[in-house]
């Protein structure tokens, strides 16, 4: 079966796994950070930096998470896909915007 999705993709093995790594290093990767920021900013105490590393996950590791389990696992249309995970990215830079720009973020 993977043979025959290839061939009428047009790639080939190699490359499909390298992709399949290269997600999975970007999805770690974007977790990682957030929960470094996360982390960090608890200490701090700062509603503020957490509303940031929130809305970090919600840009980058939740939309490479979907767009790879979606596209793998699930019948679900490449355009539906996208419309989502865009509706989630979207959301994502304005708790990112809401957290920088409204006063009030900080804990006394």
């Amino acid at each position: 079966m993977i043979e025959t999705l290839l061939a009428a993709m047009g790639g080939s093995i190699p490359v499909a796994v390298l992709a399949v790594f290269a997600l999975g290093a970007a999805f770690l990767y974007a977790l990682w950070i957030a929960f470094t920021l996360l982390r960090g900013y608890r200490e701090a105490s700062s509603l503020r930096s957490e509303g940031l590393a929130v809305g970090l996950v919600l840009v980058t590791s939740i939309p490479i998470g979907l767009r790879f389990l979606a596209a793998t696992m699930l019948p679900i249309a490449g355009d539906v896909i996208a419309l989502f995970t865009t509706a989630i990215e979207l959301l994502g830079l304005l708790v990112v915007l809401a957290t920088l720009y409204f006063p009030g973020g900080e804990q006394p």
